[in-house]
């Protein structure tokens, strides 16, 4: 579920990335000391890397469909020599604080949020949503 949510709500609108050496791709010439920006939240949706690219389906990372997908596919935290280096750290913390929370709390959409998540504000550097509808009551477990 965590990969699924990342591939469809990447925080980042853009990677940029500083183009070395003159380079061509699919027939266009990139000169060295120019840029490059991916957007990983619509790259992550194309349909020669991910089919149905807008559902979210998060058995597209069962261990033998994960294995099948191309190189650079999922690209959460970039992709190569570049990627973030606290990406182990982020993971960590993201299992661990879901994993208390998910033990600890049970969970409810309210409101709006309940029917349909807010659309992505894709024009700051953090996507963050159109509008904050979304309502979640929780309640804590009984041990």
């Amino acid at each position: 579920v965590l990969f699924e949510t990342l591939r469809l709500h990447h925080p980042f609108f853009q990677l940029s990335r500083a183009v070395k050496h003159d380079s061509t791709f699919q027939g266009t010439v990139i000169p060295a000391g120019h840029y490059i920006n991916v957007a990983p939240s619509a790259a992550m949706r194309l349909p020669e890397l991910f089919e149905d690219g807008d559902v979210f389906d998060p058995s597209r990372f069962e261990p033998e469909k994960k294995a099948k997908l191309k190189p650079y596919a999922f690209i959460p935290f970039g992709g190569g020599l570049h990627q973030c280096s606290g990406r182990k750290f982020a993971w960590n913390s993201l299992k661990t604080s879901l994993s208390w929370l998910l033990r600890n709390y049970d969970f409810e959409l309210i409101g709006k949020g309940n029917e349909e998540m807010p659309k992505e504000d894709f024009t700051t550097m953090v996507v963050a949503p159109t509008s904050a509808h979304v309502q979640v009551k929780y309640k804590r477990k009984r041990k």
